[in-house]
């Protein structure tokens, strides 16, 4: 039986089909967006705050803090955990970064289980309408 490393390697895997959205999904798996935290980092911009005003612009905050996205996540949370049950996963359900940008790291996960991880998660940057 094939290892779940040997069975990703030489594997496509799965981008959003909208190139905007590519581009944010990809910025931030690669920790490099336009999140204000970042832009501060490199001196483009004065300071690391949210629009918001409740939290560091960070991808930890866009996934899963800010509340300018509050209804956004709250489907991506249905999705997600939705996706855990139909499978019935008997282990806790930790919604985290790591599981929304990159749940192929997650050796309790099928490769449709990942794939529709971040379906779900392309759905949430989508809607978000920031380019990062």
């Amino acid at each position: 039986m094939l290892s779940r490393r040997q069975y990703l390697i030489g594997r496509k895997h799965l981008f959003p089909r909208d190139r905007c959205t590519a581009i944010s999904y990809v910025r931030l798996l690669l920790n490099d967006s336009l999140l204000r935290a970042h832009q501060f980092r490199i001196g483009v911009e004065s300071t690391r705050v949210c629009e918001c005003g409740q939290g560091i612009d960070d991808t930890n905050h866009f996934l899963l803090q800010c509340n300018m996205y509050e209804s956004l996540r709250r489907e991506l949370k249905v999705e997600v955990k939705n996706i855990w049950e139909d499978n019935q996963k008997n282990n806790r359900l930790n919604f985290s970064v790591p599981l929304l940008l990159a749940p192929f790291s997650d050796n309790l996960l099928s490769v449709q289980e990942c794939n529709r991880i971040l379906l779900a998660t392309f759905r949430y940057i989508k809607k978000s309408l920031r380019e990062l």
